[in-house]
């Protein structure tokens, strides 16, 4: 007989917030049955990033990190990653401090 599948949701994400001149980063990325996520995370002023990590994890990638920034500037975190050697689309998230 046949089964109905349970939809897949997506819920990665980045997440860029200021409080004064401090940036908060976040990412979360989830991948099923215990696969390897590999992420490039940068954070950007303007087209010169200011800040770059390199995240690895299997299942579950959480990050979060802080970083100092000019009052009036806009930046820009992006996240390049793949699960299980697969390229994934990237995140982003922007914001004006």
């Amino acid at each position: 007989p046949a089964q109905a599948q349970t939809p897949q949701i997506n819920f990665d994400r980045a997440m860029l917030s200021f409080s004064g001149t401090t940036a908060y980063c976040y990412v979360q990325i989830s991948a099923n049955h215990n696969k390897d996520i590999s992420a490039t995370i940068k954070l950007w002023d303007g087209s010169q990033y200011i800040e770059t990590w390199q995240e690895n994890a299997t299942s579950s990638l959480s990050f979060s990190e802080s970083v100092p920034v000019q009052r009036g500037r806009s930046y820009t975190l992006t996240v390049d990653y793949s699960v299980a050697g697969k390229p994934m689309p990237s995140l982003s998230s922007s914001g004006t401090c």
